[in-house]
């Protein structure tokens, strides 16, 4: 091709989860609902083999495992902004998936979303960096996975919102994926399947935003002091309607807000490193 190709990655979070596992990683994956917000990042190859912004480099084993996988020539990627990999963004997914697709178009290898999606989906899953990101990221919008596995095997489905809604997302913690399978991985075994199987009789938004607190806090990610913080900080917003709800994932709180409200996100970011999204219908694709 002679002109340079450019993806453009949503940010992917997931709001509630539990893992199934099975002996082959094509069908080991994870049921639960997630959220992808844009704007997220645009992309484009590198011929260094790294993931590239400003004067730094990053590589990291999903994405080297994913080219061997594949058997595609590994390249690296190049972009502007922010490093926002292990946040709980679903970005280890996100770039392995723009480069392995970049260099299956660039080689001409002619390959499908389902068919790189699946050489990152066990990449993810050997090293336990996720288990439902490729799909969702696939998929776009509020996705709802209902069978685990990689795309193709795995199957999702987007639920429409019809709501009105801004989404800040603010840093409140530390955390890297293995660190919170070890840490909350009982629990999300425990609740998981409960908070899941209630949200499947009646899918929505709303059921989405309910079932994403419930599970936040019944794991721990969302302990007492941080919910009280956040209650006692958006009270106001909160009695006039104005916050339809919050949830954390890993490092992440997601507040949604009508967007007539817009003194919710400074208040969040007076408090902590933040930034306002909108729901992101597309899914990852070539720009």
């Amino acid at each position: 091709m002679n002109r340079t190709v450019y993806i453009e990655i949503p940010l992917h979070v997931t709001g509630f989860w539990f893992s199934i596992e099975e002996d082959d990683p094509l069908y080991t994956g994870s049921l639960g609902a997630g959220i992808n917000l844009s704007p997220g990042l645009i992309v484009k190859p590198c011929s260094e083999p790294y993931i590239c912004y400003g004067n730094s480099k990053l590589s990291f084993k999903t994405f080297d495992d994913a080219f061997k996988i594949s058997g595609y020539r590994k390249i690296g990627l190049e972009f502007e902004g922010d490093n926002l990999l292990g946040l709980g963004f679903g970005l280890s997914a996100g770039y392995t998936l723009a480069a392995t697709m970049l260099s299956g178009i660039l080689h001409e290898h002619n390959p499908t979303w389902f068919e790189v999606g699946r050489y990152v989906h066990v990449s993810e899953v050997l090293n336990k960096t996720g288990y439902g990101d490729v799909i969702a990221l696939l998929t776009g919008g509020l996705e709802y996975r209902i069978s685990p596995g990689a795309p193709g095997i795995g199957l999702a489905d987007k639920i429409p919102v019809k709501t009105k809604v801004n989404i800040a997302v603010s840093i409140v913690g530390s955390m890297t994926t293995p660190e919170m399978l070890t840490k909350y991985g009982r629990k999300v075994g425990e609740y998981g399947p409960k908070i899941y199987s209630k949200f499947s009789r009646n899918p929505s938004f709303e059921r989405f935003i309910e079932s994403s607190y419930e599970f936040s806090r019944r794991i721990g990610m969302l302990n007492d002091d941080l919910d009280g913080e956040i209650k006692n900080a958006l009270k106001d917003f909160i009695g006039r309607g104005c916050v339809y709800g919050y949830h954390r994932k890993k490092n992440l709180l997601l507040v949604y807000y009508d967007p007539s409200c817009e003194e919710v996100y400074d208040v969040l970011r007076n408090l902590w490193p933040s930034k306002r999204y909108n729901i992101d219908n597309c899914g990852i694709r070539i720009v």
